[in-house]
């Protein structure tokens, strides 16, 4: 499955995004557009090092932001 099918798919399910910086930002997946720009609700970003952690109530990423990623077995629908 292509990446932007994958994530239209995952839409409403949760979603561990790590951006290229090194945060990592888990929530569920609201949206996703053709550049794989995404909006996450009920986040929870982490940062490079692991040791903060914050709440935010939505995110919008950008699709030039997020680090390559690939399907995990688990992952699969």
């Amino acid at each position: 499955m292509l990446p932007l099918g994958l994530l239209t798919a995952a839409q409403g399910h949760p979603m561990l995004v790590e951006l290229k910086n090194g945060e990592t930002l888990n929530g569920h997946l609201v949206t996703c557009d053709n550049w794989m720009n995404l909006i996450l609700r009920e986040v929870v970003q982490t940062s490079p090092e692991g040791d903060k952690f914050f709440r935010r109530p939505e995110v919008y990423i950008r699709g030039n932001n997020v680090s390559p990623f690939a399907q995990t077995a688990y992952a699969a629908y």
